[in-house]
């Protein structure tokens, strides 16, 4: 029970720990990064694959599993930007717009001293670190917005004494350049054959009725009987 990120505790030392432990899915839905974990005494924030709910771990490489380490306490928070980076190289950008696009995951992390990190998928340490409490109170929760006029990207942050605080990143300056909407939109059609109703990105989901290209998400009962009666007409049809 003691081994990787799962611990048992005592109930004295479960309540030095804390009360926010915020999870959050990563943009494309391929992990959850789970908080208030450790490694070898450490504490991290664990990332865990949706392929076979794995852990990273000596004995585990599954795609999406990493733990996190850059926080001396407990980490409470974890939010995850929802858009994605574009990870390709520039000359790469006139590809046939077919492919799987090449991106990368953004996510915040804040601990119980306040300190607040931001992560990327395609690096192994945070590119961005702030202590956000004078007071070292906890981080109670993360939010990311963007600008009106601009597409830099900002990140709320909600403090137990009652401060929040907002953190300007320039984009491609400081993050890097964001990912099109047309190719976020690519990214849930090629994985779970997803679309969205508006160009943001952020639209109703529907599925593809009819499509059978990749896996399919089941939103509803209904839904499904639907599409199983329509596959039904269309066989009755070609007979």
């Amino acid at each position: 029970v003691n081994d990787g990120i799962f611990q048992t505790y005592d109930l004295e030392q479960l309540s030095s720990q804390t009360l926010f432990r915020r999870l959050s899915w990563s943009t494309d839905g391929t992990y959850i990064c789970s908080t208030n974990a450790t490694v070898k005494n450490k504490h991290v924030a664990s990332t865990i694959s949706r392929e076979g709910w794995s852990v990273s771990s000596t004995q585990s490489a599954a795609a999406g599993a990493a733990n996190l380490v850059g926080h001396k306490q407990p980490v409470v928070v974890s939010r995850h930007c929802p858009k994605l980076l574009d990870a390709s190289k520039q000359v790469e950008q006139d590809n046939n717009d077919d492919d799987d696009p090449d991106y990368a995951t953004l996510v915040a992390l804040g601990d119980k001293r306040g300190f607040v990190t931001v992560w990327s998928t395609r690096k192994s340490r945070p590119i961005f670190k702030l202590q956000c409490s004078e007071s070292r109170c906890t981080v109670t929760d993360l939010a990311w917005g963007q600008t009106q006029k601009r597409d830099d990207m900002i990140l709320l942050v909600s403090l137990l004494d009652g401060t929040i605080v907002a953190i300007r990143f320039g984009v491609p300056s400081e993050l890097g350049r964001v990912l099109s909407a047309s190719k976020q939109k690519r990214v849930f059609q090629l994985r779970y054959g997803l679309d969205f109703d508006d160009d943001t990105g952020l639209g109703t989901r529907r599925l593809f009725v009819g499509d059978s290209s990749g896996p399919k998400l089941v939103e509803n009962a209904l839904q499904l009987a639907l599409e199983e009666q329509e596959e039904e007409e269309d066989e009755d049809d070609d007979v």
